[in-house]
């Protein structure tokens, strides 16, 4: 009975000692699990990066729409100062009864 219970607690021992062993290859992360979260990182940051690229483009647009705005509205304004004439070119600006060039 003694020689059995010995038996019986080897085993046991070692029965623990090989759980113990393949739990410690799990603890960590392999190193193919590593590359794919990087992988996957990478393939969402090229989608966020060209989501912002349009955005920065279509922004672009909008200023130069303004812009173009504003100056239009500069002609629209001048030409009403100046009984709807636009300057000619060589003479300059006519501004409150001065010449600018």
């Amino acid at each position: 009975m003694l020689l059995y219970m010995r038996n019986a607690s080897s085993i046991s021992f070692e029965a623990k000692h090989e759980r113990i062993a393949a739990m410690d290859g799990r603890n960590g992360f392999a190193l193919i699990e590593l590359l794919v979260v990087v992988s996957i990182i990478a393939l969402l940051m090229s989608m966020l990066m060209q989501a912002l690229s349009r955005v920065k483009e279509q922004a672009r647009n909008s200023m130069d729409l303004s812009n173009r705005h504003q100056f239009g509205l500069f002609w629209i304004m001048y030409t009403d100062e100046h009984d709807m004439k636009f300057p000619v070119r060589g003479r300059g600006l006519v501004i409150s009864g001065e010449m600018r060039r």
